[in-house]
């Protein structure tokens, strides 16, 4: 009777130090994604004088014609995939970046994403700022900086999402974009910055609970037996008790 005590004991022991099933996340994009941008973003601009106070910055914001449908697996841990999310074009009459044009620059992107292991589709809102630099030398000028997201899936599951930062080149003494036409005018033109999304599988989601670090490797064989010498002491043990 010790024996199979001992037997059942040592494979239950083992049985709670098996890794518990990890499982990988499918995610599709659906239609709907978009931006929403703060007070300070106006629509492109490049007529003459049709933005004649300058306290607004004209730039087009699009979302990716084939961002819509797009899906995609991510199966081990800091697996990681990137897609055209959308563009800013800057596009203003003087192809100019005043000081009263960089204020109230928020943006946020939306994806709207479907994830089996989330209860139903959710948007999830990447949001950045636009952030200026001097704007009386030749470096970059305007830049567009996103914080991360992380999205919960699953029991245990994570998903980081964030955009790639674009960045435009524009000041009063430098235009970004110009046209010289045959006569040697300058005439508006437009810098487009395509804005990535990139996801990270940055937390596995584990079906079944298990305690805190559960090894990666495979049981050996001989682990197995002992559980399987386990179960067979446990139903000599009832055997001899009925008997």
């Amino acid at each position: 009777m010790r024996l199979s005590n001992r037997l059942v004991s040592a494979a239950f022991t083992v049985a709670m130090v098996l890794p518990a099933t990890a499982s990988a996340v499918a995610i599709t994009i659906d239609s709907g994604s978009s931006w929403s941008l703060g007070s300070g973003w106006a629509a492109g601009c490049t007529a003459s004088g049709c933005d004649s106070t300058h306290t607004q910055l004209n730039m087009n914001w699009t979302i990716d014609s084939g961002l819509a449908g797009y899906s995609t697996t991510l199966t081990n841990l800091n697996d990681t995939f990137e897609v055209n999310f959308g563009a800013g074009t800057w596009s203003e009459e003087d192809n100019a970046l005043v000081l009263a044009e960089t204020d109230d620059l928020g943006i946020t992107g939306i994806l709207k994403l479907s994830v089996p292991t989330l209860a139903d589709v959710m948007n999830v809102g990447v949001t950045g700022t636009a952030t200026k630099a001097s704007l009386s030398d030749s470096a970059i000028d305007l830049a567009v900086d996103f914080a991360p997201v992380i999205v919960n899936f699953g029991t245990t599951g994570q998903l980081t999402v964030d955009f790639s930062t674009p960045s435009w080149d524009c000041n009063p003494s430098q235009v970004c974009v110009m046209a010289i036409s045959g006569n040697g005018n300058v005439t508006p033109g437009a810098e487009t910055q395509t804005v990535k999304a990139r996801f990270t599988l940055t937390r596995l989601d584990q079906e079944e609970e298990g305690p805190p670090n559960p090894p990666a490797s495979v049981p050996e064989p001989g682990v197995l037996l002992l559980m399987g010498a386990g179960l067979m002491g446990l139903g000599l043990a009832r055997r001899r008790k009925s008997a």
